[in-house]
């Protein structure tokens, strides 16, 4: 009995469902226009479209997608046309650094009462790794500022660096190491004279015995440490004492300490220039520029500084007369004549001018490929705080300090004076 009645209940359930699907089938209509006929099951279910129609003068934008889908058929089976994006180009590099105000006139890099390096210089630096830095060196009233003036400024007769304006009382014009960074990005570095008595005339003769000596032969090192061309500015003839000068210098610079591989340790050494100025007009024949170049090539044989990077007044470049098949392999060497500001001729001839000579020597320093420091890329802010690391290290060092033992000091020469006597 109630196995015959759950056959009846799953016969009524099943019979139940079929009749809900058949149910579902049919169409429902939600909402109907009372103007509208009734429709056939098969109309009912076709989807409606609905067709916007914009006003009487006006123009709506539409999307490429929907430009293209209102052309004919015979326009729609044409190739497609691809609409190139305008090509944005990379920012120059010079419009990502910050603007920098420009030096009308030098600033203190080392200040010769704290002989500590100075922070003016920083406010004109960027972070670009694209700069240049040239020093000098040289003895008193030899027209170091006045050349590092015309180098960092050709168009203006305005000097940038301190020039003396007393030379008759030989007093210096530059005291420490005076600093000017130009639009173009070079680091000028002009220096105060090397051994000279007017800086040591304003101090006590008992302070420090040797002093001088030892604080031009710390600049020197600090020259030939962070900058990239170093130019040796002396008069017309070639000084043997400031040769030698150099090469203590040399010595006594500090190490940087660059490793080419793990059993090769390197030192880093700027380009070395040669400057004669206030040159007559016999010092332009190639007798004489064969001469020089032969005593330069002489006496720097053990030294590790380069002077021979392919410029020179012996290239040929400078003046046509002075070509390596006369005057021998160039060396970096270059000449000018006397310069007087007052005058309106600087020069001896059409063809042998002081500006025309600056210019083309500017030329060719600038065309020299700046060695790196280390390993790493400086920028010109690195480079300062690189400039104050060497300095200090420099003025750390026992080298300085045993070699001005070893000079004779102004109490043993009174005594060997009276000795003899």
């Amino acid at each position: 009995m109630d196995h015959d009645r759950g056959r009846e209940f799953r016969k009524k359930k099943y019979s139940t469902r079929e009749r809900d699907d058949k149910q579902m089938k049919r169409p429902i209509i939600l909402l109907k226009s009372k103007d509208s006929n009734v429709k056939t099951d098969e109309t009912s279910s076709v989807p409606q479209t609905i067709l916007l129609k914009t006003r009487d003068g006006e123009k709506r934008a539409v999307s490429p997608q929907a430009a293209s889908s209102s052309k004919t058929g015979k326009e729609s089976d044409a190739s497609p046309v691809y609409h190139l994006a305008p090509r944005v180009t990379a920012p120059d590099l010079a419009s990502l650094l910050p603007a920098t105000s420009e030096m009308k006139s030098s600033v203190k890099l080392i200040a010769p009462d704290t002989l500590s390096v100075s922070d003016s210089l920083l406010d004109y630096l960027t972070d670009s790794t694209d700069f240049l830095v040239i020093g000098c060196l040289g003895y008193q009233s030899v027209g170091k500022s006045t050349i590092m003036s015309k180098l960092a400024n050709l168009q203006t007769k305005e000097a940038v660096f301190h020039i003396s304006s007393h030379p008759e009382e030989s007093l210096p014009g530059t005291e420490g190491i005076d600093a000017l960074v130009t639009p173009d990005r070079i680091i000028f570095l002009d220096t105060e004279p090397l051994l000279s008595f007017a800086l040591l005339s304003r101090k006590s003769e008992d302070e420090v015995e040797n002093e001088l000596e030892i604080l031009s032969l710390e600049y020197a090192g600090l020259l030939l440490s962070v900058c990239h061309i170093v130019l040796l500015i002396q008069d017309s003839e070639l000084d043997t004492d400031l040769i030698r000068f150099l090469h203590v210098a040399e010595m006594l610079k500090p190490s940087v300490g660059l490793q080419a591989d793990d059993e090769t340790s390197l030192d880093y050494f700027p380009y070395l220039v040669f400057l004669h100025n206030k040159t007559d007009l016999k010092a332009f024949s190639r007798h004489n520029i064969k001469f020089l170049q032969e005593r330069y090539k002489a006496t720097f044989t053990s030294s590790q500084l380069p002077i021979t990077s392919g410029i020179g007044i012996g290239t040929g470049s400078i003046l046509r007369s002075l070509t390596p098949e006369l005057c021998g392999d160039p060396v970096n060497l270059f000449l000018l004549p006397h310069y007087d500001v007052g005058s309106d001729t600087r020069g001896f001839s059409w063809n042998i001018q002081y500006d025309e000579l600056l210019k083309k020597m500017r030329l060719q320093l600038l065309s020299l490929p700046p060695m790196p420091f280390t390993h790493t890329v400086l920028s010109e802010k690195n480079w300062w705080h690189y400039t104050v690391k060497m300095w200090e290290d420099i003025k750390k060092s026992n080298f300085y300090t045993e070699y001005g033992r070893l000079l004779p000091s102004q109490t043993s020469a009174k005594m060997e004076l009276g000795g003899n006597s």
